[in-house]
């Protein structure tokens, strides 16, 4: 059966024109043209199509959900010893997952300062103010800030829950939902 993928087509289509419009109604009402969203079109005008920007963004953040939960069954397989373990210990299976993230992390992050916040170097200490952003790479020291954090241990750390029965976000649709409220937790040295 051929579908010559026309309602894809059609989908990227009608995106196409409502971000077409999103970006025409921004550009009238004057609004910051170097705001993130800006910045983000604009990392993107070599490529047609606002609307495959998007899906490009998408396809990028589930590849990296493929490759955590990857590094987390490599790093399971690797050792016997937890194997059993992880069968009827969810918490354990926990820790193995952000313990295989933190070691196999590339991520490029981009944070907004929320408070005058003090940066220093070796030689030179920065002030960055709030509504400032500053890109960081997540894994500068992922391995390297305390003794022993070059290999895989699940004992690592303790993550404690600080939230209560989140739901997804009722109106998403596409992708992995998103939690409905905010869901911190305590992550901390053993």
């Amino acid at each position: 059966m051929v579908t010559n993928k026309r309602a894809a087509r059609r989908a990227i289509a009608e995106l196409d024109e409502t971000l077409g419009e999103i970006i025409t109604t921004r550009e009238r009402e004057g609004l910051d043209p170097n705001d993130l969203f800006a910045r983000i079109c604009a990392s993107w005008n070599d490529v047609e199509g606002e609307a495959r920007n998007i899906v490009l963004i998408h396809m990028g953040s589930m590849s990296n959900l493929f490759a955590a939960l990857a590094w987390t069954l490599v790093h399971i397989l690797e050792r016997p010893e937890i194997q059993e373990r992880v069968r009827t210990d969810s918490e354990l299976l926990d820790r193995a997952t952000y313990e295989s993230i933190r070691l196999r992390q590339r991520s490029i992050v981009l944070c907004q300062v929320l408070r005058p916040t003090e940066l220093c170097d070796e030689k030179t200490a920065y002030l960055a103010g709030p509504g400032v952003f500053l890109t960081t790479m997540m894994p500068v020291m992922n391995t390297t800030a305390l003794p022993d954090l070059d290999g895989f241990d699940p004992e690592h750390f303790r993550l404690t829950r600080k939230f209560s029965d989140p739901q997804p976000l009722r109106r998403q649709i596409g992708g992995v939902a998103r939690a409905d409220r905010s869901c911190r937790v305590i992550y901390r040295l053993r």
